[in-house]
């Protein structure tokens, strides 16, 4: 490969190729699961050791953590779902991490366990995790750490070309421009004009 390659464009400095997974902390497991189940996605592989599954459709993963160690720690809500961890899909995972950590991310702990793969991360908005994944072709993360549910489809296809588009993330009243600036610096994404919406999102700022 030319090492050429590997320089990521003036405008998206982590090599950015899409998005590998969206993970949800989850009190209820088996509710979120129906849900995804609803709209078209398949439980296809659980995790070794945790009580992890990986929900897939086309090219959109989705993991469902019933880890209670995943949740925030000060949220005692029974009810309680949020996103804890998102994987971009880069072109080289340590050239990415390293980028952001010199940009002033804030590097996680190896999170780690033995015979687990030890993907890099920084700390995102509230208490999730962006994680950089640049296996996802040949080989995944999902054969290291995940086995197959028997029987279970391996690559359930989209229905009607289902695909991520975004993420939206919720953010305090007055963490809003913090966090923007941090999607700037660190990605280099910029704000939509005002009035340009996807979807049905109907309010907020898009950073493209």
């Amino acid at each position: 490969m030319i090492a050429q390659e590997h320089n990521a464009e003036p405008n998206n400095p982590l090599g950015i190729d899409g998005i590998e997974f969206v993970e949800y902390a989850t009190a209820q497991p088996l509710a979120l699961g129906a849900l995804l189940e609803k709209m078209g996605f398949v439980s296809t592989a659980r995790h070794r050791s945790r009580e992890v599954t990986l929900y897939r459709q086309g090219s959109m993963n989705v993991i469902v953590n019933a880890d209670p160690r995943a949740l925030p720690q000060s949220d005692t809500d029974l009810q309680t779902t949020v996103i804890s961890a998102i994987g971009l899909r880069v072109r080289d995972a340590d050239l990415a991490y390293r980028h952001a950590i010199s940009m002033g991310a804030w590097a996680i702990e190896t999170r780690a366990g033995v015979m687990e793969l030890n993907i890099p991360g920084v700390h995102g908005a509230g208490d999730s995790i962006l994680y950089f994944v640049d296996r996802f072709r040949d080989f995944s993360i999902y054969d290291v750490d995940f086995k197959p549910i028997p029987n279970a489809p391996v690559n359930p296809p989209a229905i009607a070309g289902l695909h991520f588009f975004g993420v939206v993330q919720a953010i305090g009243r007055d963490r809003s421009p913090e966090w923007i600036d941090f999607y700037q610096q660190l990605m280099d994404f910029r704000p939509l004009p005002q009035g340009h919406y996807f979807g049905v999102l109907p309010k907020g700022t898009l950073l493209e």
